[in-house]
């Protein structure tokens, strides 16, 4: 047989229900085929999305096609870089109106170094205790001393 004749093995079938299993579902397509809309409405390119949450661009675009799952922590940064709620690439309502503006400052990164590192964190108490202590620095004002310090 020629080349030309030749054709391409056909890709998985989407399963649901396999739970004990890795492959993606037809939920995991619904939640990249928002990613992939929200992307576009932001006018943002595959690598500046990536770029903004430590995968390469062809990971994010698995993300975006549904053949890869997208972990949790993964989504919660996805949602920060959009400006959107995650529970927002659950549903069957369409995807959200995209913001007018990007956060563009550093803090975006840190923000997602954060939710990865807390997602990390395998103890419930410590989890706990962490959210305890983000509560009390957001309450207080920065003594003149930290303002300075601090970036």
């Amino acid at each position: 047989m020629s080349m030309t004749h030749m054709s391409m093995p056909a890709p998985p079938p989407v399963r649901d229900g396999d739970h004990n299993n890795r492959a993606a579902t037809s939920s995991d397509v619904m939640v990249g085929r928002r990613i992939k809309a929200l992307r576009r409405k932001q006018r943002l390119t595959q690598k500046q999305v990536a770029q903004k949450i430590g995968v390469t661009a062809p990971q994010l675009h698995r993300y975006e096609v549904g053949s890869t799952r997208v972990a949790a922590s993964r989504l919660l940064a996805i949602a920060t870089v959009f400006g959107v709620h995650p529970a927002d690439f659950m549903n069957d309502a369409p995807p959200p109106p995209a913001p007018q503006t990007l956060p563009t400052s550093p803090d975006t990164q840190d923000l997602v170094t954060l939710v990865e590192m807390f997602s990390s964190i395998g103890d419930h108490r410590r989890r706990l205790a962490l959210v305890a202590f983000a509560r009390s620095m957001a309450a207080r004002a920065p003594t003149s001393v930290e303002a300075t310090v601090m970036p």
